[in-house]
């Protein structure tokens, strides 16, 4: 595939789609035609999809970084907690939301600190219910995250499918229209195209 970016390739392919449809009588835009727009129907369609399934992601990103931020808010009021009732042995260990790993092992700790002492230490219990649930939602979270990251990755592949149609079709027309009309054709100088999709300077 050659190195034109899509805004280079999305005006060419609305050039050559104008083109074929203020000439249709010939053979060669009766063969094109219909491939140039194909390419641009899936490429709009590819382009949509990924977008839709990025901004899912996106918005998957923001609810896993609140639910952690929630996690380890709990996690220092828990610690406020036991610290003003004069509690001993506690993990104390304050930590960032973003280490998701050191604040899981923190949480976890503390879970098994408050629900030995549910009996010893008032708010034990509500406080531990209260992370166990935070610590549910934000891992699920993660995996939402996840799964909303891999579907966005398989529609960029197609989008990538699509892009190289484009480019392709694109190339194809140019190298048909140069030889049936001649690359010094008022009408085939008209169209913008990419400088890297089969070019000029490679024609005798």
């Amino acid at each position: 595939m050659s190195n034109a970016n899509v805004i280079e390739l999305e005006r060419a392919l609305a050039d050559c789609i104008a083109y074929c449809r203020d000439h249709e009588d010939l053979e060669f835009v009766e063969y094109f035609q219909p491939r140039l727009e194909h390419a641009r129907k899936k490429w709009e369609s590819s382009s949509e999809s990924s977008q839709r399934e990025y901004l899912e992601w996106q918005a998957e990103r923001i609810d896993e970084k609140v639910a952690w931020k929630r996690l380890a808010r709990e996690l220092k009021a828990a610690q406020t907690m036991l610290r003003k009732v004069n509690a001993i042995g506690y993990p104390d260990r304050s930590i960032l939301y973003w280490d998701e790993e050191a604040l899981t092992a923190e949480v976890d700790a503390m879970l098994g600190y408050l629900r030995e002492r549910v009996d010893v230490i008032d708010g034990a219990s509500s406080a531990a219910d209260k992370l166990e649930r935070l610590l549910t939602l934000a891992t699920g979270e993660n995996r939402e995250e996840d799964e909303a990251l891999h579907d966005y990755n398989r529609y960029v592949l197609f989008l990538a499918e699509a892009l190289g149609t484009l480019n392709t079709a694109i190339a194809d027309f140019r190298v048909s229209m140069r030889k049936n009309l001649g690359k010094e054709h008022a009408d085939y100088r008209a169209i913008r195209w990419p400088l890297s999709v089969a070019p000029d300077e490679l024609v005798l």
